[in-house]
């Protein structure tokens, strides 16, 4: 477990990284010339949409763990958990355990496509704020 919580955690400093990247080169660009800038951020909100598009399949079956995982809880009691430590029944306190993992490998993986999202959503909002801020510009010169 302890080595899907490092790869996960090493993901997630990779893309936060990746995205503060992103935003730190648009605000140069943003700052060298608006233009330029737009040309940037559209092709970089062309490859996240389609990163996002592409990670849908993955996403809908870690959120089908996750419900899975939601019901195996729901089946399992503490009692049931004492019961099997006691009489050290490995196969069901393995089978246990592999879910939660499971559980803990969907979620991570939700958590990076909210990441992806959320990248995404950001350009958006840039590319939105762009569109008034020309207009502004239009309406009064």
């Amino acid at each position: 477990m302890s080595e899907r919580i490092d790869r996960f955690c090493e993901n997630l400093r990779v893309k936060l990284t990746s995205v503060e990247s992103d935003i730190a080169a648009i605000r140069e660009r943003l700052n060298a010339s608006v233009d330029s800038a737009q040309v940037e951020i559209l092709k970089r909100r062309d490859a996240v949409a389609t990163k996002v598009t592409a990670a849908k399949g993955e996403l809908a079956d870690a959120r089908a763990a996750v419900a899975d995982w939601t019901d195996a809880q729901k089946a399992t009691t503490t009692e049931m958990v004492d019961e099997w430590k006691a009489s050290a029944n490995t196969k069901l306190l393995s089978k246990r355990a592999d879910v939660a993992e499971a559980y803990a490998s969907a979620t991570m993986t939700i958590a990076m496509e909210a990441l992806d999202e959320a990248n995404l959503a950001a350009l958006d909002a840039w590319l939105a704020r762009a569109d008034a801020d020309e207009a502004a510009k239009a309406v009064s010169a």
